[in-house]
C-alpha cells in the first residue's frame, strides 16, 4: 500500500504559513480603521481622549483597541451615584475643562475679561471659584451619577461585518498563495 502523507501534511504545513502571513499583513491595517473611527466618535472637549486611541499589539493575532485615559470608561459607561469625581488637583482634566468653561462664562459676561495674573488676589479669587465649583460638581456627581456617552460600542458594531470579511479576505489570500497562485 502506497500514501502519500508526508506530502498532504508538508502542504498543510505551508498552507498555514501562508495564511499566518496573510493574517499579519491584515490585521494591522483593520485595527487602524477601528482606531480610526473610535477617534472620530470619542468625545472631543479637549481631543485628550481621542488622541490617546492607542492600537497595542497584544500577540502575533491579537489587537487591542482602546483610549488610553483614566475616565474614558466612566464616559463610555457612565457611573451609578454613590462616588464623586477625583480629589481637587491642578491638571485634571476635569479641572481644566471647568476651567475653560468658567473663563467662557466671564467672557460672555463681560468681553473685556481677561484672564487673572498668576500670584494676583483676582487669581486666587479666581482659584477658589474654581475649587468650589468643581467641589459641587462632584457632589452632584455623588448623587446623581454621570450620564453614559457609548461610543466603545457602537465603533466595535460599525466595524464587527468589515473586520471577518477582511479576516476571510486575508485566509482566502493565503490559501491562494499556498496553492501557488497569487490572490
Amino acid at each position: 500500500m502506497r500514501h502519500n502523507a508526508r506530502e498532504q501534511a508538508a502542504r498543510l504545513r505551508r498552507a498555514g504559513r501562508s495564511v499566518q502571513q496573510a493574517l499579519a499583513r491584515a490585521l494591522p491595517d483593520l485595527a487602524n480603521q477601528v482606531a480610526s473611527t473610535l477617534r472620530i466618535k470619542a468625545p472631543k472637549d479637549l481631543t485628550v481622549m481621542a488622541n490617546s486611541v492607542l492600537v497595542a499589539r497584544r500577540s502575533a493575532f491579537e489587537y487591542f483597541v482602546h483610549p488610553n485615559t483614566d475616565y474614558a470608561k466612566w464616559v463610555d459607561k457612565g457611573r451609578k451615584p454613590g462616588k464623586g469625581l477625583p480629589r481637587f488637583a491642578e491638571g485634571l482634566p476635569a479641572v481644566e475643562w471647568l476651567r475653560r468653561r468658567l473663563v467662557n462664562l466671564a467672557q460672555a459676561a463681560n468681553p473685556k475679561f481677561r484672564k487673572p495674573r498668576k500670584g494676583s488676589k483676582r487669581a486666587a479669587e479666581f482659584d477658589e471659584q474654581l475649587q468650589a465649583r468643581y467641589l459641587a460638581w462632584s457632589r452632584h456627581v455623588k448623587f446623581k451619577g454621570i450620564k453614559a456617552h457609548p461610543f466603545v460600542k457602537p465603533t466595535a458594531d460599525a466595524h464587527r461585518a468589515a473586520v471577518q470579511s477582511g479576516l476571510v479576505l486575508a485566509v482566502r489570500e493565503g490559501l491562494a498563495r499556498a496553492r501557488g497562485g497569487q490572490a
